[in-house]
């Protein structure tokens, strides 16, 4: 699989894009001359949005090439919504779940790439085996749903033992945790039981759950059996490749996610 990070992002060569799709088409031509007797993969991971193009604009409709060239694109329908945000709100919500940018969900993400011209059989619903915690300003209860204001006085909290302090790429970012808690982690504190102070939450919209601990006014958001398995339902009913997840490890020692996801296919 092919990760180029930032190929959505403006920078100072405009042909980033194009540059791209001229060395799949390479990757693309040696794996056929090397391996003539069996198809090697090409896939990629990308973004909810479709590549820009010299200008800085969203391509609406990409090259013939992307799809002729790539099998696969793996959207990373997740990290949509995190401590990063002015609310709270799902990580990865399979629909419209983002206050600041309602298009911004896994089903629009398939949609825009699809009509962007790649076959739906070469995407892939990607899904996240963790979630992203932080504290919020105001408490949150049934009534009040996902979306409340974060505390924006407070630093990232850590969020489970996997967590690391550092600096992400963007220009002039300080070091800081993610919010990052693991599935393994998620349900060993039993917070999917309602265990230690926490009360989990459905929302309707996103199709996720989410969790809140009072006493110190720290949310959750994550996936669990239950949305994952709406997610693979999903990219069956649209005929997609089939989902992507990140990451296997993090997974319980049951397999409780990865099964989730399989059961569609049974």
């Amino acid at each position: 699989m092919i990760l180029m990070a930032y190929h959505v992002m403006k920078s100072k060569d405009n042909q980033d894009t194009s540059n791209f799709l001229a060395f799949i088409q390479l990757v693309r031509q040696m794996l056929d001359e090397k391996y003539p007797e069996e198809h090697k993969l090409v896939t990629t991971a990308v973004s909810t949005y479709t590549y820009l193009d010299a200008e800085g604009k969203r391509i609406e409709h990409l090259d013939e090439g992307w799809s002729k060239y790539m099998d696969a694109f793996y959207i990373m329908a997740y990290d949509l919504s995190g401590s990063f945000s002015t609310t709270s709100g799902a990580n990865a919500p399979l629909n419209i779940g983002n206050v600041n940018e309602p298009t911004l969900s896994g089903a629009a993400a398939v949609d825009t790439w699809i009509k962007a011209g790649i076959p739906s059989h070469q995407v892939f619903l990607g899904v996240p085996f963790y979630g992203y915690t932080h504290r919020t300003s105001q408490q949150i209860t049934a009534s009040s749903g996902i979306h409340v204001p974060f505390d924006r006085q407070v630093e990232q909290m850590k969020g489970d033992e996997h967590d690391g302090y550092a600096a992400d790429p963007c220009p002039d970012a300080l070091p800081s945790y993610s919010g990052e808690m693991q599935w393994r982690t998620i349900e060993r504190e039993g917070i999917v039981r309602n265990s230690s102070g926490w009360i989990t939450y459905w929302d309707p919209t996103s199709q996720t759950p989410f969790a809140y601990k009072q006493d110190n006014q720290q949310f959750l958001t994550f996936d669990d059996p239950a949305s994952l398995l709406i997610k693979a339902q999903y990219a069956k009913n649209y005929q997609l490749g089939g989902v992507m997840l990140w990451s296997l490890e993090m997974d319980d020692v049951n397999s409780t996610l990865l099964n989730a996801l399989q059961v569609v296919r049974t």
